[in-house]
């Protein structure tokens, strides 16, 4: 009889294997790719795992992200991040000067709009129209 379950078991991602993967990908590349053509390789590969819904995944973010280099990097000031975001501007001010840190869904979103700038913003901003 088997006595552990497999739906426990969790993916660990370390910022340095993060960080690794990001500085060797091929970002002209990938920018070039449409939806269907991701779609398709994801599909065409053989060492990607099958990701099943009934199967959990822990993914670790990091403890810290730096708010505003990323708001920087977006070229928002804070009240505009903080409108785009859905948050305060008083808590975007928190967040940079470290009086609060993100919870972890906001670091999430944080890091998502990080590495994917402008793309992940017009996705907020269809959310909210509808």
């Amino acid at each position: 009889m088997k006595r552990h379950s497999d739906r426990n078991r969790a993916v660990r991602v370390r910022d340095r294997d993060v960080a690794g993967a990001l500085a060797e990908a091929d970002w002209k590349k990938i920018d070039r790719l449409r939806d269907a053509d991701v779609r398709r390789s994801i599909k065409g590969d053989r060492n990607a795992p099958e990701l099943d819904p009934r199967r959990p995944i822990e993914i670790v973010l990091p403890e810290k992200v730096d708010v505003a280099a990323i708001r920087h990097r977006l070229h928002l000031s804070q009240a505009g991040f903080a409108r785009r975001i859905g948050v305060s501007t008083r808590l975007v001010s928190d967040w940079e000067q470290g009086r609060q840190k993100p919870a972890a869904a906001a670091r999430a979103l944080l890091l998502i709009l990080d590495e994917l700038g402008d793309v992940a913003l017009k996705a907020l901003a269809r959310g909210a129209a509808e």
